[in-house]
């Protein structure tokens, strides 16, 4: 269960992380390939296994590979960072990232021999970068975020109103990133959307959704 909620918040994290990144450059390559490369910088277009030109042209190899031996997933990447997700056996995972700089060529220049952990995500059921912000939902209960260059951390509980009930398994407690700025962060659920404040930490319910039972009754 605990790798199958791991690939579910990876597949969000993909759908709802590098957003200001890939607009800088959309209009400069095309929708096809934007769709196979969502994630990107000034110069450089990435995914597990290579990077591109803006133009999707001058491939150049790129071998991040996790413990479990299969590719990593590419979180947020900017001009200073590249971060990515690196999977375990157990289906957890570190949050990694690697130092860039520009080359001569005016491209990233990728030290993969430097590459150091951020955090080990096994206990937050969904996480995200956003500047030197590391935020992510321990237990699916508490909001934390984590300033990556002070090493300080804030921890907040999630709402009452969008709070998970004890009835419901630990790993089974998963928010997801519905969209992010510089100084915020949408999270969502199936119960409702809330707003995670940078560089506060402060939670605020955003919209309370219905829940319903198998049966299709209000809870």
């Amino acid at each position: 269960m605990k790798r199958k909620v791991v690939a579910i918040i990876i597949i969000v994290l993909l759908a709802g992380c590098g957003r200001d990144s890939v607009e800088k450059i959309s209009q400069n390559i095309s929708p096809s390939i934007m769709e196979t490369f969502p994630y990107a910088n000034s110069t450089d277009i990435y995914t597990s296994t290579a990077r591109y030109a803006l133009d999707g042209s001058k491939r150049k190899g790129l071998n991040l590979i996790g413990t479990d031996g299969l590719d990593c997933s590419i979180l947020p990447v900017d001009d200073k960072w590249l971060y990515y997700y690196s999977g375990d056996e157990e289906g957890t995972g570190n949050l990694k990232r690697i130092p860039l700089q520009k080359g001569a060529d005016k491209r990233d220049v990728v030290a993969l021999n430097k590459a150091e952990n951020v955090r080990d995500t096994q206990y937050e059921h969904g996480f995200t970068v956003a500047g030197n912000y590391y935020a992510g939902i321990s237990y699916g209960t508490v909001a934390l975020l984590y300033n990556m260059n002070t090493r300080e951390i804030i921890r907040c509980k999630i709402p009452k109103d969008l709070s998970y009930t004890k009835d419901v398994e630990p790993e089974d407690k998963y928010w997801c990133v519905l969209e992010q700025g510089k100084d915020w962060i949408l999270w969502e659920r199936d119960h409702g959307v809330m707003l995670q404040k940078i560089p506060t930490g402060e939670l605020y319910t955003v919209e309370k959704k219905e829940a319903y039972d198998v049966h299709g009754k209000k809870k």
